[in-house]
């Protein structure tokens, strides 16, 4: 009788979700035992909190217990890796406990790091959570004058898009309101492009520009002087707020530190893009924001997933093999009150952008497809 192969994914996203059910639903019954392990039992769809500040939606549709999205045979442990054995394939645990496994999928291993900017817990607006998207929606509805300062770091797991249509989003809503002329609003990059492709960085400074948004770039903020209103970068520069809202920079789980994974110069983990394995170890997959080549505005991308998920089915169960990863990677961006565009890019680097439209704008604002189904993102 064979053995069941254990996967292990470590994360509690979606994309974690995701992987783990597809490598389920394509496995043989029998051939894989797949765990899921997080240190939160909830999942909340990040993406929908850009949108929340001018929104109705409700926190149900975005917040979701994470057993009651993954497939029955799918085990959720509740615990945090302490130290990843690479050599030995096991896992030691917060809770004491050691987990073997065969396959290993990295789906979430940055943590949002605001120690880095000092005065952030004083003063900073944040949509890394829902909680804080809530509390943002409250000032911007009492918000009538002043400037409005979007950072975001490079690092961040946030993507510059979410940045970029926060912007827009919220021009729409002060234009709709009356209160815009008295109201200036700024998107500070910590890098010296917004995005590593300068045609799909074209398009996004152009689309702020048009909505009347500065852009700032290689802005590297260091802190939030709360008495003067400013932030303050690394090179001395300074920019007035009244409402500063910040995607902050990350650093990776401490468990990635201790475990010695294989990274280029940069510091990013290195990956074998072909097949998105770990270099040096053909059983450990990543998915995510996974280093310098994986352009740095991906949180998660279903095409990861999907192929990640493959190629362990592949492997364990004779599921066809889905050859190299390759990718269109598909995304929304707001031009400007009620319309929107997509913006496809291919692995080569070609960007090729759709007209915008009203349909487009609605289907990504009042719905997003998953894997394990729609929930809401409202802009009502």
């Amino acid at each position: 009788m064979k053995i069941a192969d254990r996967v292990v994914v470590l994360g509690d996203g979606e994309s974690a979700v995701m992987v783990a059910n597809k490598i389920v639903q394509r496995a043989k019954k029998g051939d894989v035992e797949v765990i899921v392990m997080g240190k939160n039992k909830r999942l909340e769809f990040t993406d929908s909190n850009s949108f929340i500040p001018v929104s109705l939606i409700d926190q149900g549709s975005s917040v979701r217990n994470i057993d009651s999205l993954l497939r029955m045979s799918v085990q959720f442990i509740y615990d945090e890796p302490v130290t990843l054995n690479l050599r030995d394939n096991t896992i030691n645990t917060k809770n004491g406990k050691l987990i073997r496994y065969d396959f290993l999928v990295l789906a979430d291993y940055l943590d949002v790091d605001t120690s880095k900017i000092q005065g952030y817990n004083e003063d900073a607006r944040s949509i890394e959570t829902l909680q804080g998207a809530l509390s943002l929606k409250e000032d911007i509805i009492n918000f009538k004058k002043g400037d409005v300062v979007i950072y975001h770091d490079e690092s961040s797991p946030f993507t510059p898009v979410n940045s970029a249509n926060l912007a827009v989003n919220l021009i729409s809503y002060f234009s709709s309101n009356g209160s815009l002329n008295d109201i200036k609003i700024s998107c500070l990059f910590s890098g010296e492009s917004i995005t590593e492709n300068g045609e799909f960085d074209n398009i996004i400074e152009q689309t702020l520009k048009e909505n009347g948004v500065e852009v700032v770039k290689n802005f590297k903020l260091t802190s939030i002087n709360v008495k003067n209103k400013e932030l303050q970068a690394q090179d001395g520069k300074t920019v007035k707020y009244d409402i500063p809202i910040i995607f902050s920079p990350s650093s990776y789980s401490s468990f990635v530190d201790k475990s010695s994974m294989p990274k280029a110069d940069s510091g990013n983990i290195e990956v074998n893009l072909k097949d998105l394995t770990l270099k040096g170890f053909d059983n450990v997959f990543v998915t995510g924001l996974a280093g310098k080549t994986f352009s740095n505005y991906w949180k998660f991308s279903r095409t990861q997933t999907d192929f990640i998920s493959a190629r362990i089915a592949h492997l364990v169960s004779g599921y066809p093999d889905p050859d190299v990863y390759s990718y269109v990677y598909d995304i929304v961006i707001m031009k400007g009150k009620e319309s929107a565009s997509d913006v496809m890019i291919d692995m080569s680097g070609k960007v090729s952008e759709g007209r915008p439209s009203r349909t487009d704008y609605l289907v990504a604002l009042y719905s997003y497809e998953s894997f394990f189904g729609t929930y809401a993102m409202g802009f009502i």
